[in-house]
């Protein structure tokens, strides 16, 4: 197959390079998900093997080529951080695409390559379709804390089921995780009601988190919000865009520092996974344990400061996640306060 020459056009919030041309135009000219690709960039960045995906199935650390369902353009990504930082790599600059292995990564591709429906209709109930939940784990109490999909973000279809699920259990205030106040205001006129009344209220605190979790600014911009949040009311509700991904570490985060279990962490995150895709460790065990292993035992062997290959089974994670949130600058005073608000004293 003939190199593939296009120009980087976009530099996504997330510090990932978007190339000019299209999934489809990719298959055209022979490239398909599941194959590997070196790709080439004009600043002498050079990654070879890189697998093409139709979602972020790699380790913290990996660089992929991801053709999300919702994206128009494909995504040059590094997982759980920034692309563009690492490599070097600006808008303008040429990117070079040409095939390492064809179907390398099919395996893998087949496993993980799930989609979600943005159809209510699709989903057993409200909820499911919102990504709603009670997050009440470890020593957190009940009636405290709620994770769910975005109730602004019309992108997935999912506000209005959202805001339900919000208004139903009195959330006062908001952890917006994917938001600034400039999307906030773009998104207002076709906010569901109990969404405007959220953000006129002042209620919602927006962060616009990367995916750099263990990067420095992800670290310093969620420490600087959770001290917003311990001066609001309770209940909280934690979002980003489908309420998996940035809300799932931090609830991981936070879980973790409450004494939550290893069973208690997984089975919060990984319900994300049940109810976009219906994987569940009994319908369909290999992709379960394929995501488990990507995300959520990754984090927690971070936190646990174990081996890439160590089972994080068993341990406590309550050091690092404190440690985690010492690096972005809270005290150990802050925390304790943060502990004794999530435990409900």
């Amino acid at each position: 197959m003939e190199k593939i020459i296009r120009r980087i056009i976009d530099i996504d919030e997330f510090g990932a390079a978007l190339p000019d041309i299209t999934p489809q135009e990719l298959a055209e000219k022979g490239i398909e998900l599941g194959d590997t690709l070196d790709i080439r960039f004009s600043n002498g960045a050079v990654f070879e093997d890189i697998p093409y995906y139709n979602g972020f199935y790699g380790k913290t650390g990996d660089i992929l080529l991801v053709a999300y369902p919702t994206f128009t353009y494909p995504t040059v990504t590094l997982c759980s951080g920034d692309f563009v930082r690492f490599s070097g790599v600006r808008i303008g600059d040429e990117v070079e695409f040409s095939i390492h292995t064809k179907g390398g990564k099919k395996d893998v591709m087949d496993l993980r390559g799930v989609v979600y429906s943005n159809n209510p209709e699709d989903y057993p109930t409200r909820d499911q379709f919102a990504n709603a939940r009670e997050f009440c784990i470890g020593a957190i109490a009940p009636g405290k804390v709620y994770r769910c999909a975005s109730p602004f973000d019309r992108t997935m279809n999912r506000p209005d089921a959202v805001a339900e699920f919000l208004q139903r259990h009195g959330v006062k205030t908001v952890f917006a995780l994917s938001e600034t106040e400039k999307t906030l205001r773009e998104r207002y006129a076709d906010m569901p009601a109990y969404s405007k009344q959220l953000y006129e209220s002042g209620a919602v605190i927006p962060l616009r988190m990367n995916s750099d979790y263990f990067g420095e600014e992800f670290k310093t911009r969620l420490a600087g919000g959770l001290r917003i949040l311990m001066d609001r009311p309770f209940p909280w509700g934690i979002h980003c865009m489908e309420g998996k991904d940035r809300t799932g570490l931090v609830c991981v985060l936070l879980g973790a520092m409450m004494d939550a279990d290893y069973d208690e962490l997984v089975d919060d995150f990984m319900s994300s996974f049940t109810n976009y895709y219906g994987i569940t460790q009994d319908s369909d065990p290999f992709r379960y344990e394929g995501f488990k292993s990507t995300f959520v035992d990754n984090y927690l062997r971070i936190f646990a400061e174990l081996d890439e290959d160590e089972n994080p089974r068993g341990y406590s994670y309550r050091k690092g996640a404190e440690d985690y949130l010492r690096s972005g600058g809270m005290s150990d005073a802050e925390i304790e306060r943060l502990k004794r608000l999530l435990r409900g004293e």
